[in-house]
């Protein structure tokens, strides 16, 4: 899964979101996700992560190595 694609799901999940993906290491397999979206209000971090997760189910293949996250609520 590109770049793009990734930002297209996540767009989709999150509309209002303001988004980020940064490919750590330039080889795709290693990716940091960056998500500020009101969706997260009230929200521990593991909620927030589990609902990323939740949008990128089986979307993302064995091609990503490791993926960080960073979410908040505006």
């Amino acid at each position: 899964m590109t770049k793009k694609e990734i930002m297209q799901v996540l767009s989709k999940a999150f509309p209002q979101a303001q988004i980020k993906v940064l490919d750590l290491k330039g080889d795709g397999q290693y990716l940091e996700i960056s998500i500020t979206a009101c969706e997260f209000a009230g929200k521990t971090k593991i909620a927030q992560h589990r609902m990323v997760m939740k949008s990128l189910e089986g979307k993302i293949g064995a091609a990503i190595h490791a993926v960080t996250l960073k979410t908040k609520a505006p």
